[in-house]
């Protein structure tokens, strides 16, 4: 008797249908994409901080290192003197004060002779110099005037068999020494100037201690 052929059946696949490969997946590409962000923003911090810090000690060396230069020199205005600061209308006598080249002093003020009428001086030794290096400056006794305790201001009085200061001119560079009389008592010796001098503050006054 022929053999007879054997009839097996073939065991099913197990798991039903075969599975994608893990790149195939939706989810793997969402996960990997914000994988890579995150890695960016990560190494952009990092990067900015470093930045930051660099140019921070960067900064902070510039202002340590960078030296400050002190200018030790005197200049030559430094050595000038500084303009006189005394109070023209309070000036004590023996104090020189210096106005448009000429400096005048009041060198002194004492008991004078009496006039021809019987009336009673007192004596002020003036002194003038020309400061100007071109100019000639002119002198008077009627540039002064002694004022009493009531403000009134008199010009030199007539006394005789004395040497009194006389009008003239300075050179430049040139000075004079010279004596007024004024009727007594006075409180104040004021140095009137020339014309030009109309102002109050214009004049130079000394007190009479």
């Amino acid at each position: 008797m022929a053999d007879q052929p054997t009839w097996e059946m073939a065991e099913p696949v197990r798991g039903g249908k075969p599975q994608k490969p893990i790149y195939k997946k939706w989810w793997f590409w969402v996960l990997a994409v914000f994988l890579l962000l995150g890695f960016a923003s990560a190494l952009s911090g990092d990067d900015t901080g470093t930045t930051s810090t660099t140019a921070s000690n960067t900064t902070t060396e510039s202002a340590e290192t960078v030296p400050v230069e002190v200018n030790e020199e005197v200049s030559d205005d430094a050595a000038v003197e500084p303009e006189q600061t005394l109070d023209s209308q309070n000036l004590p006598i023996g104090t020189a004060y210096t106005k448009k080249n000429i400096s005048v002093t009041v060198l002194s003020v004492e008991e004078g002779p009496y006039t021809y009428d019987d009336k009673a001086t007192q004596k002020v030794t003036v002194n003038y110099v020309n400061n100007s290096e071109k100019d000639s400056v002119s002198f008077n006794p009627f540039d002064w005037a002694g004022e009493d305790a009531n403000g009134v201001r008199r010009d030199t009085a007539f006394v005789t068999g004395v040497d009194e200061l006389h009008s003239g001119e300075l050179a430049p560079g040139g000075q004079v020494t010279g004596d007024l009389f004024f009727e007594a008592p006075i409180v104040k010796i004021v140095y009137t100037g020339n014309w030009f001098w109309d102002n109050e503050t214009d004049k130079i006054i000394w007190i009479v201690q």
